[in-house]
């Protein structure tokens, strides 16, 4: 802080006498300028002090530019300006107090001007005085240094340590008010922290089910798009078992009729070998009767004169006939018997692999109709997170 210079100090005596005046350094006590100087009556700032009306104005302005200030920790040399002043003031005359007036109203005095038509022992108390006030500017200066300290350590220190006696009352109870803002704003403060955290918090519980719920939005897509899929995959399975269903069911309908025409053609060819035997049996009888015939034609020489020549050829010729007939009869039915135990056989292979081609089907069918279910069941149960065996 830059120190005041001297004539700063001396404020005109209209100001003195008002009450800012009074008040123009805060908070520091006034020397009581009625009756005795040595009266150690104090006045605070918000009463101003009384003066005398048999005063001069230089006579006021002196002294209350003496007693505006804070008193001097040399007392000895604030008494003797006292002294000086007041012997002044019992000298002087009324034209010396009218022309005073005229110069204590300068806030600067100018050490140069006329003083002729003033009193030469008034210049030098003058001198001398402005000297002790120079001092007191000083005293002041370091005083208010000291009381913009206490005030600092009062504002930080309000409501533990006792307030100072140099305080009025306004300005402690404006301390209290003060401290009692700023602790309500401390714990509005420290209330407002613990909801941000709180609310913090919170927002990160939700962040975290936020989270979790579109975590399970997707698990739950994914399932649908698994299940999609599986529907799909069961569609596409079940029209291709339909269709194999179906051409199993052309198929055995087909073999069916095969084997319809099949047991026709065996029913026809039984009825051939019955004919054929039939025809044997014929032919048989036929034999036994060449043979007889034959034994009959060995008849002895004598009698052979008997008989006649042509029946005997003619019997000879119908016999190697009806043996040429027996043997063509034989060969046919044993290539029929053949034919008809080959196609008997084939028959019955073709019926044998029809029948392990339809429990193929059939097996196959149940096969891919189980494993379809199980991985279908399989992949429900692992989008819902169970544990599947085998």
């Amino acid at each position: 802080m830059d120190a005041p210079t001297p004539t700063q100090w001396l404020p005109s005596a209209d100001f003195l006498l008002s009450k800012d005046g009074a008040n123009l350094i805060p908070e520091r006590p006034l020397l009581n300028t009625v009756g005795n100087l040595n009266s150690t009556r104090l006045h605070t700032r918000d009463h101003a002090p009384s003066v005398p009306l048999s005063m001069n104005l230089l006579d006021a302005a002196t002294s209350f530019s003496i007693h505006s200030l804070p008193v001097s920790s040399n007392l000895t040399a604030t008494k003797h300006i006292h002294d000086i002043f007041l012997s002044g003031v019992q000298d002087s005359n009324l034209a010396e107090t009218t022309e005073a007036p005229a110069s204590s109203r300068s806030p600067n005095i100018n050490m140069h001007q006329d003083t002729k038509s003033a009193d030469p022992s008034l210049f030098s108390k003058l001198t001398a005085a402005l000297h002790a006030n120079e001092s007191l500017a000083a005293d002041v200066q370091m005083l208010r240094e000291e009381n913009q300290t206490l005030r600092n350590a009062s504002v930080l220190t309000a409501g533990l340590a006792e307030p100072r006696k140099d305080f009025n009352a306004t300005s402690i109870n404006l301390l209290e008010a003060l401290a009692e803002d700023e602790q309500s704003k401390d714990r509005m403060i420290i209330s407002l922290r613990v909801t941000a955290t709180s609310l913090e918090k919170q927002n990160r519980e939700l962040e975290g089910q936020v989270k979790d719920m579109q975590e399970q939005l997707s698990l739950l897509a994914l399932a649908k798009q698994d299940d999609n899929l599986e529907m799909s995959e069961a569609s596409a399975t079940a029209a291709s078992l339909h269709w194999k269903l179906e051409a199993a069911t052309k198929q055995i309908a087909a073999l069916t009729n095969e084997l319809r025409v099949k047991d026709a053609t065996i029913d026809a060819l039984q009825k051939n070998v019955d004919n054929l035997t039939a025809q044997v049996q014929r032919f048989i009888g036929v034999n036994s009767t060449l043979t007889r015939c034959i034994s009959e034609a060995t008849v002895p020489e004598s009698s052979l004169s008997s008989v006649s020549t042509a029946d005997l050829q003619g019997k000879l010729e119908m016999y190697r006939l009806m043996n040429r007939q027996y043997e063509m009869g034989m060969e046919t039915l044993v290539a029929e018997q053949k034919a008809t135990d080959e196609m008997l056989s084939l028959l019955m292979d073709r019926a044998t692999a029809m029948s392990s081609r339809l429990d193929h089907i059939e097996s196959s069918v149940v096969a891919v109709s189980r494993d379809r279910l199980v991985d279908i069941y399989r992949r429900r149960l692992e989008a819902a997170n169970l544990h599947v065996n085998g």
